[in-house]
């Protein structure tokens, strides 16, 4: 099979857990047999003259939504592509990767994020017509949010959308199959459940007691939703009683700079930002708990990768986080709070809460994320989608 995968950005593992886990799946299904190719819809220039090779392709961000249909349909021919995963599964782009544009061409779309995140941290703003403003304020103390609602209607409107465009829409876990099916109020085979795999090669589970620090890790994108302001809010609350411990940032993104000044108007005591890290893994091997505190997640690799290396996970409770979390002493769940988050991390520093001496059930547990293990289900459904043309 030609398969194209499509992202906005150029895949590169070290850029983040959409881009490793892509990476990892393509390079399994190249290893299998198929020929796989790379279109990055938005990608920056340097990536471009890094990756000049022959299964990279690149869109001009200039074209307008009928020439990237053109030379999306024209690289499609040329390529004779069978299947085309669409990584970037977001509005703008179902009207471009769509069955119904690329006849022929068997379309997996890909969910990468919790369905109904985005709904529930969407902004309500307040309308200027004071009569406007009553009733929403008087709907509200009823428990009734006009703009949830109608989020929640826009929401699904595009998913169905994007289920009749796609031939198959790929979810990271069973409990965003379900979440999508809610939603949608569509049971449909098209929707399929297969894990992330874990996208690190060769790792040995294992805790490195002579290199684990009194340290506190964040991995991921400075952006909004990753709420890394409450992360250095909560550090805040605590930092003064433990003066042995530090919390190290790894990443990068547009809230840098009023996380920056955070740090500097709340006096927040050993807080080092790294900014972007191609070799995440040694900061993983140096730290003893990793703290996701996302707004809302759907799959999370970081959490897997530093358990990889011995870290203890403590994360707001996502919906998927059962799957990667499974129990209390692989890593802790919490409320969404700054409070909860500064409560979790205290007492895990009192009580030496730590994955040292379940490291092979860490392991027997990352097992599943195998991608030998993951494989086979996108083997499945590739056989599948090309049996029904």
């Amino acid at each position: 099979m030609n398969i194209l995968f499509v992202y906005l950005t150029a895949i590169i593992p070290s850029r983040g857990g959409t881009e490793r886990v892509t990476h990892c799946v393509a390079s399994s299904l190249q290893e299998k047999g198929h020929n796989i190719y790379y279109l990055a819809t938005d990608a920056a220039s340097d990536d471009i003259k890094q990756l000049q090779s022959s299964n990279h392709f690149f869109l001009n961000p200039e074209l307008d939504v009928e020439g990237r249909k053109k030379i999306i349909y024209n690289l499609c021919q040329s390529l004779q592509i069978d299947i085309l995963i669409n990584e970037w599964g977001t509005w703008d782009n179902f009207s471009i990767f769509s069955k119904n544009v690329l006849p022929g061409i068997k379309i997996i779309t890909c969910l990468h994020y919790d369905v109904f995140g985005a709904i529930k941290s969407h902004s309500n703003g307040r309308p200027s017509n004071p009569v406007k403003r009553f009733i929403i304020d008087f709907l509200n103390r009823l428990g009734i949010n006009l703009y949830r609602v109608k989020r929640l209607l826009e929401f699904r409107s595009r998913y169905r959308k994007m289920l009749r465009v796609s031939d198959a829409v790929v979810v990271v876990t069973p409990i965003i199959a379900k979440q999508l099916k809610r939603l949608t109020g569509i049971h449909s085979e098209k929707i399929v459940p297969i894990l992330n795999p874990l996208p690190f090669e060769n790792i040995v589970s294992t805790y490195d007691a002579a290199s684990k620090e009194k340290m506190i890790l964040f991995v991921g994108r400075l952006s909004q939703e990753k709420n890394v302001d409450l992360l250095l809010k909560a550090w805040a609350k605590i930092a003064s009683r433990y003066p042995e411990w530090k919390l190290e940032i790894a990443g990068s993104g547009n809230m840098l700079d009023n996380l920056l000044q955070l740090v500097v108007e709340l006096k927040i005591p050993r807080v080092q930002f790294h900014g972007h890290v191609e070799n995440v893994g040694a900061l993983y091997n140096r730290a003893e708990y990793l703290v996701l505190p996302s707004k809302h997640e759907s799959f999370s690799c970081v959490v897997l990768e530093s358990m990889a290396y011995g870290c203890h996970p403590i994360v707001f409770d996502y919906p998927s986080a059962p799957v990667v979390i499974p129990n209390s002493r692989l890593g802790t769940r919490i409320k969404h709070s700054t409070k909860a988050l500064a409560k979790a991390m205290s007492k895990a520093i009192q009580t030496n809460t730590s994955n040292r001496e379940h490291m092979e059930e860490v392991a027997a547990h990352l097992a599943t994320f195998d991608i030998e293990k993951i494989a086979p289900n996108w083997e499945s459904l590739i056989e599948k989608l090309s049996s029904n043309k």
